[in-house]
């Protein structure tokens, strides 16, 4: 077995960007994927990934292609231990989610492999490796508060086994086969949430049975729910509704609380310990998906008592309401937020966690703010001011008959997805250097019921 430095492995790199104002082009919009979005791009989900204008030539030179690996090169906030150094591989199935050329943000590196001479996937679950364990971190240099990397130190020191082919899949097998089972559980969990947002729009945004049965056509559905459904609207202030429907305001039907932050100045209220009060941040619920069940922070039981902190049950439905804004999880044990998170928990115990986190993921929140910052324009007071629209209470219930097994699954899909990323994780160190072969690996996925 022979070794050699990465840079010796790279046919191309480039760093990424996007142009200036004066330099944009609409013939040459393109998508630009940042660090922050490799997470959502492995689930399927490209939403958070902006478009650009960006000059011809440099399009041409960082358009991504099936096997690059991208690296993040900055962006972590020294402050809070965030690293730099993620990385993500490219395969066909990412490029099909888009539309339209792919290029790296400026916080990117692109690396573009030697294919006759190493594996992509096998350098990148290399740098995977060392990210995880936090390795990759002698390559960063902390500026004004900001983990940068030292991308040419980094290809300039790094060495990577030189292997045959074979050895390359018998190291690597075990975890793509771990990695298409955590994407094929993501994907179907985004098409079970896709059926429940779909009815929900149906039933109580668009009204679409209410509309079929006004003008005289089948709803398509069975002739108890559709009994449930009125067939005509009526006035109000949010503008025509089915009659029996009902304008009201979120805090008639759910006691809503906002979390806190202890005194940063104090550290002793604060904890990595799990055994302590998981404390949710706005960060928090972007790593997280319907459900969070993961902090990067906990409180002591002393601070919960001292600062009056709630603690919500688990099952119950938390939104963000500054700086961003919108985001909405399910809670899947009991914890507690900071003070840019709100707590809905129903007075009625036919608002289910369901139908309370889609009618929150349906609000428009622009339309609450007064200014052109929706960031800053949204309070507390407002988010307990809102009005929305609810159903009947037969139509809630049938609502919760069908939609409830569906989140039972998601649920089930997404704590099978932590156990292979956690037996993922266990593997990778052991297989990557070749302290483990394929028939162990095999074992100990059998071990863990997977």
């Amino acid at each position: 077995m022979t070794q050699k430095l990465l840079k010796e492995l790279i046919n191309y790199h480039c760093a990424g960007g996007w142009g200036k104002d004066k330099e944009f082009d609409e013939s040459e919009l393109v998508n630009v994927i940042r660090g922050t979005d490799f997470g959502n791009i492995l689930k399927g989900n490209i939403q958070s990934v902006p478009c650009r204008f960006e000059k011809k030539s440099k399009v041409k030179k960082c358009l991504i292609q099936e096997d690059d690996i991208l690296i993040e090169i900055s962006g972590g906030s020294a402050a809070k231990g965030q690293s730099v150094g993620r990385t993500l591989l490219v395969t066909k199935e990412i490029l099909d989610l888009f539309d339209k050329n792919v290029i790296p943000a400026s916080f990117c590196r692109l690396i573009r492999l030697d294919k006759n001479i190493i594996s992509a996937p096998y350098v990148y679950y290399n740098l995977q490796n060392l990210y995880k364990n936090k390795q990759i971190t002698i390559w960063e240099k902390q500026s004004t508060g900001i983990s940068n990397f030292q991308f040419t130190d980094f290809i300039n020191e790094l060495f990577i086994d030189v292997l045959n082919f074979d050895e390359y899949r018998n190291r690597i097998f075990p975890l793509e086969i771990l990695d298409k089972k955590i994407e094929l559980n993501q994907k179907m969990n985004e098409t079970l949430e896709e059926i429940v947002q779909t009815l929900f729009k149906s039933w109580f945004i668009d009204f679409d049975p209410v509309k079929a049965k006004a003008e005289g056509r089948p709803t398509g559905l069975s002739k108890e729910i559709n009994d449930f459904f009125p067939d005509s609207f009526e006035d109000s202030e949010l503008g025509q509704i089915p009659e029996g429907f009902k304008v009201d305001g979120v805090d008639n039907h759910y006691d809503i609380s906002i979390g806190k932050t202890p005194p940063r100045k104090e550290p002793e209220w604060f904890s990595e310990n799990q055994q302590d009060i998981p404390w949710v941040s706005i960060k928090d619920m972007g790593d997280a998906g319907i459900y969070i069940n993961k902090t990067s922070e906990f409180l002591t039981n002393e601070a919960i008592k001292k600062f009056n902190i709630h603690v919500i049950p688990k099952n119950n439905v938390i939104l963000s309401f500054k700086l961003t804004v919108g985001r909405v999880a399910i809670l899947q044990k009991d914890m507690c937020t900071n003070e840019a998170i709100a707590h809905f928990i129903p007075k009625d115990d036919d608002l289910s966690e369901v139908f309370t986190y889609c009618l929150l993921k349906s609000i428009r929140y622009e339309s609450l703010s007064s200014t052109s910052s929706i960031a800053t324009a949204v309070n507390s007071k407002i988010i307990k001011a809102m009005k929305c629209i609810f159903p009947s209470k037969a139509l809630l219930i049938a609502f919760n008959e069908f939609c409830l097994p569906i989140y039972e699954k998601i649920e089930i899909n997404i704590n099978e997805i932590e156990t292979l990323i956690s037996l993922r994780n266990t593997l990778l160190p052991k297989l990557i250097s070749g302290e483990l072969k394929i028939p162990d690996a095999e074992n100990f996925i059998e071990e863990a019921g997977i």
